[in-house]
């Protein structure tokens, strides 16, 4: 009985020890004080999950690493994480890389700002789900493309949904997303520089194509696409 009470006790130690290492963590990452760490605890208990106090408070501290150091905003973080690393964690090389990684995208198209954090993590996240529940995408494919395009997609006016939408039809396609990546990039910029020409494929005016690509560059993108699949003139004129 004596020997059983002493495991019991080393094991609460060591229980205990590792649950304090997890609010060191969290302060570390959000700068937090102690207290104010164990209220976010508290609330912590309070979601409807089978993951464990300690990974919720993981989540916490990846939030601190992404920036997010508001109360509310963890909290809100953890509950839309806790969902994503349950149904994308597998897909995305664990349920840490899933959160962090999407946790960027909201950054990146500037999602946050629009829906605020718990909201759009969700959304992107579903929006990966579906993709890759609705085609042959593979979802780290549509993860790794939209961050290869995060510098010229926002910049051109490009949303999160038309970039995972062309990211789903490439990799379908089977393209590698290191070279379907820069050709997008690419493609996007030269359309910029080269105007005239592009109005041109896309049998449109100057004027109004210009216009299009500042309102919306995904639909001038698409109505090039269009002119090129109707040239007559063969792959040479291509």
């Amino acid at each position: 009985s004596i020997a059983g009470l002493s495991l019991t006790i080393r094991q609460a130690i060591k229980d205990y020890a590792q649950f304090d290492d997890k609010l060191s963590d969290v302060m570390k990452t959000t700068g937090l004080t102690k207290e104010r760490v164990l209220e976010l605890n508290k609330e912590l208990e309070k979601i409807d999950t089978r993951t464990s106090q300690e990974q919720l408070l993981n989540l916490a501290r990846i939030a601190g690493k992404l920036g997010i150091t508001a109360e509310e905003e963890i909290l809100g973080f953890v509950r839309a994480a806790d969902q994503i690393s349950v149904a994308l964690g597998e897909d995305l090389g664990g349920a840490e890389d899933a959160v962090r990684e999407l946790g960027k995208l909201t950054d990146i198209f500037k999602l946050k700002e629009l829906y605020g954090q718990e909201e759009a993590l969700l959304k992107i996240g579903s929006a990966i789900n579906e993709l890759g529940m609705a085609s042959t995408a593979n979802e780290a494919y549509l993860v790794e493309f939209s961050k290869r395009t995060a510098g010229i997609a926002p910049q051109a006016g490009v949303s999160a949904q038309n970039i995972l939408g062309i990211a789903a039809t490439l990799d379908a396609l089977g393209q590698k997303a290191e070279m379907s990546s820069t050709a997008y990039s690419k493609l996007m910029t030269t359309m910029t520089k080269k105007t005239a020409e592009f109005a041109n494929i896309a049998n449109m005016e100057l004027g109004e194509f210009s216009r299009l690509m500042e309102q919306d560059a995904n639909e001038a993108m698409i109505r090039v696409f269009e002119g090129i699949s109707k040239n007559e003139g063969g792959f040479q004129q291509l």
